[in-house]
């Protein structure tokens, strides 16, 4: 995926117009085991499972409307658009793979493992389509937003095997140039997860029926592979369980928990705390075996491939809260500076009795920082200056340039009080010009 999931129609899709869209086509097989033919360049038939296949192949290649990756495991169809347009659709398939192994931790991973957590190759086809467009409606009244519907649907292998392997068809209906790619995302992973817990599944007939991850799993995990929105959606949900609006986390593991299904930044947390245990790829194929076997999503299997066996709900309730407290240290979204991080820094960056060498006796609630400037705080000043500066000054790194700039007011300034104390020049209406910069500092949400 490329740096970031862009807004509907700034670059997934900037100037589609779509008329017409061809009907659905049969994926193309993956290629079965086969002896080696004599011939250096083997004919089609020597490679395709049967005669029925081989026809559905030729129909699906011999198309120009058609568009493939490098390994073709994914096809964008779409014979209304051009290739430009075609190629953008390709791009941003082959860049929510890459992203989602990324993320899974595919890269290095032990070759045992490594399939588990790779969505490339004939295991993995993504046939992208574009449907018609609907009939224009009366006037006046706007057209039906466009949606995404993702089936994971079988072939067969070859004739009398018992068994199918399993492609992606995802289907865009409406207006292409409105779609939102973060829906667009959020179904593509959806689908790929199902693809690879149907394809551990075998396709056997007298197999157990495989178990979809809950909705807000694939969610999660696609709000995850922005990373511009990482940041928002952290500070959103901390403040949420700071306020007490957050459930326990075994209960919002439940399958069709309603926080976590309709907020996605609930769901990218709790996903994002499944990722933090060590060894992703290993617990990812564990998760997904005991899927693919009919194990019936749990908050039990949830903990059993994070936390480990046996994990108690409560240790595991307070094993996320300590991780949700302390990733407030870390830098989300590289850039990226948000009301909440804004208004939480404005409340630090006050003189809170007993902190920062501030006195515990000076008052009985926080104070702005202008009474540093007091005779009676001239004593402990420099310290309680010195410790604040420091503090806006972490909170600065990473953040937009406003932010930046204005801790950088408020460094200046309470670098000055702790070198002079209350003869620092002006430093009262600095202050209160900091404040104004940093309060308006957010950058736009994304």
């Amino acid at each position: 995926m490329r740096p970031r999931l862009p807004p509907p129609s700034a670059i997934l899709l900037p100037a589609l117009a779509l008329a017409a869209a061809a009907t659905a086509a049969p994926p193309p097989p993956a290629t079965p085991e086969a002896p080696e033919p004599a011939a250096a360049e083997p004919a089609p038939s020597a490679i395709l499972a049967n005669e029925r296949i081989d026809a559905l192949r030729r129909r699906f290649l011999d198309d120009d409307s058609r568009l493939y990756n490098a390994d073709r495991s994914t096809t964008v169809e779409a014979p209304s658009l051009g290739h430009a347009d075609r190629s953008t659709l390709l791009g941003f398939v082959d860049d929510l793979r890459t992203a989602l192994e990324t993320e899974l931790g595919a890269r290095g991973a032990p070759q045992a493992v490594a399939s588990a957590v790779s969505f490339r190759g004939a295991q993995n086809h993504v046939v992208l389509r574009v449907a018609p467009p609907p009939e224009p409606g009366p006037e006046g009244v706007p057209s039906p937003p466009p949606r995404v519907e993702a089936r994971v649907l079988p072939y067969p292998v070859g004739p009398n095997s018992g068994t199918a392997r399993f492609f992606l068809l995802a289907t865009i209906e409406g207006d292409v140039a409105a779609l939102d790619s973060r829906a667009l995302a959020f179904r593509l992973v959806d689908g790929l997860l199902r693809l690879r817990i149907a394809s551990l599944s075998g396709g056997a007939g007298n197999a157990p029926r495989p178990v979809p991850p809950p909705a807000w799993f694939s969610r999660g995990l696609a709000e995850l592979l922005d990373p511009a929105g990482r940041q928002a959606d952290y500070d959103a949900v901390r403040d949420l369980w700071f306020s007490a609006g957050l459930p326990p986390l075994p209960a919002l593991l439940s399958p069709d928990d309603p926080h976590a299904d309709s907020d996605p930044a609930i769901a990218a947390q709790i996903v994002a705390f499944w990722l933090s245990y060590p060894d992703v790829p290993s617990r990812f194929r564990d998760l997904a075996a005991a899927l693919a076997g009919g194990t019936p999503w749990s908050a039990a299997l949830f903990l059993r491939t994070s936390v480990g066996d046996g994990a108690d709900p409560f240790a595991a309730d307070r094993a996320f809260d300590a991780w949700l407290y302390g990733r407030v240290r870390r830098i989300l979204s590289l850039g990226a500076t948000t009301p909440e991080l804004v208004a939480r820094t404005l409340v630090a960056l006050q003189l809170h009795p007993g902190r920062d060498g501030v006195p515990a006796d000076f008052a009985d609630a926080p104070q702005p920082l202008e009474r540093l400037l007091e005779p009676g705080s001239r004593k402990w000043a420099p310290a309680a200056a010195s410790a604040l500066r420091a503090y806006v000054l972490r909170q600065a790194a990473g953040r937009g340039d406003a932010f930046r700039a204005a801790a950088g007011q408020f460094a200046d300034v309470l670098g000055d009080i702790a070198a002079r104390g209350a003869r620092a020049p002006r430093a009262a209406e600095r202050l209160s010009a900091a404040r104004e910069a940093m309060t308006s500092s957010a950058t736009p949400a994304p």
